[in-house]
């Protein structure tokens, strides 16, 4: 049965080939030592392949689409934020797909869509990034939570604090903030798609967010 078990994982399931997984530790230092950025890593050392197609949706209702799944309060105004950031998002995939050389759709990352929260609070914030990442959202507004295991890269989260409902900064024209805090974060979310984990030391910090900032 363990054999037949085992065939039925290496042949059926839609995970690519076990990735290389030893990753230098002075990079797994540099990211465990990141505080302040807005993109946070888990290395997860026993990954469960089972685990691509579940998502949480931490007491909020959802919307989605092919590429993206917006979980948002429970709220009509809130729904219509959400569809929002299913039209940025609509909008970006094609500009990132030019821009990065290439937007990793679901197919490519093992079928997962991009979960997208949305926080009603800083409370909430604060609440989602430690239960997503395990990590701190102080200072942020956005954050981009993902995992690197033994099976690749898996995007976990995309975070968005409602501070970016409250503030306008100055943006290009018919540019909401929210639109610019969600494609900073989806920039992100690409780059480190493409970043080579076990031959790259650690990422240029000047690099990573000034494409962030120049794609938001």
């Amino acid at each position: 049965v363990i054999v037949f078990i085992f065939f039925i994982r290496i042949f059926l399931s839609p995970l690519p080939p076990i990735v290389d997984s030893h990753i230098p530790q002075e990079t797994i230092d540099f990211f465990k030592g990141l505080v302040n950025s807005d993109f946070r890593i888990n290395f997860n050392p026993n990954p469960n392949p089972d685990d691509w197609d579940k998502y949480e949706s931490h007491g909020m209702d959802s919307l989605s689409d092919e590429y993206f799944i917006v979980y948002y309060p429970k709220a009509d105004d809130w729904k219509s934020k959400a569809e929002d950031i299913l039209e940025y998002g609509k909008k970006s995939v094609p500009e990132l797909d030019r821009f990065m050389q290439g937007y990793p759709v679901p197919e490519k990352v093992n079928g997962r869509k991009v979960p997208v929260y949305l926080a009603e609070s800083d409370e909430q914030f604060s609440d989602l990034a430690y239960e997503i990442g395990n990590c701190s959202a102080s200072g942020a507004v956005g954050l981009f939570i993902f995992e690197y295991s033994y099976y690749g890269f898996k995007p976990l989260g995309i975070l968005i604090s409602d501070d970016v409902y409250e503030s306008e900064p100055e943006l290009p024209d018919g540019m909401s903030y929210a639109e610019n805090v969600f494609r900073h974060e989806l920039n992100h979310y690409v780059y480190f798609y493409h970043f080579k984990f076990s031959t790259l030391k650690e990422p240029s910090l000047w690099f990573t967010e000034g494409l962030a900032e120049y794609f938001g």
